[in-house]
């Protein structure tokens, strides 16, 4: 019994070496087609997300990514919300894949610290890994929609110029 045992066990592992378990950059997916599986690329993790206040509340906005030529249909959305019930501590914003890199969030509260990832999503639908969590102090929306705390600094959104990806300290309170 032992023998067979073994025998099985070195198959498995031998299987293993030979062909491998994967990388992080691709998924596979089902074809459909007799249960066939195709292998298919992640997008990269988005990059440069910063943060502006704005009229109508808090916006995000990131690059694509930039490690490789997977084609992006959008992003996801996460804001990390600690809760003991639940295994995963960050839950999505969105209940549709934003198309670009920015999207607005006008239920923050003035004052608070936020925190959020952002995932590319492939046109195969395969979510890629998420960017580095960023915090975000919310400026918040008054009563008469003008944003506080801060705010956009005089800056209208067209001279805001692109999101440099390097630039760890763009984010403004």
């Amino acid at each position: 019994m032992k023998t067979a045992w073994w025998k099985a066990t070195m198959m498995v592992v031998a299987v293993l070496l030979l062909v491998g378990c994967g990388d992080d950059s691709t998924t596979t997916s089902p074809s459909g087609k007799g249960g066939t599986a195709v292998e298919v690329d992640a997008p990269g993790a988005p990059v440069g997300v910063n943060h502006r206040g704005v009229e109508e509340g808090d916006m995000l906005r990131w690059n694509a990514p930039s490690s490789n030529d997977v084609e992006v249909a959008g992003y996801n959305v996460y804001l990390y919300d600690p809760d003991p019930l639940r295994l995963d501590s960050y839950i999505m914003v969105n209940t549709e894949l934003v198309p670009d890199g920015r999207l607005v969030l006008d239920d923050l509260v003035a004052g608070q610290t936020y925190h959020f990832r952002i995932t590319a999503v492939s046109s195969d639908e395969v979510e890629g890994d998420p960017s580095d969590a960023r915090e975000l102090v919310a400026t918040g929306v008054d009563e008469t929609g003008s944003a506080g705390g801060g705010g956009r600094g005089g800056l209208d959104e067209s001279e805001w110029g692109p999101v440099d990806p390097d630039d760890g300290e763009d984010i403004q309170h």
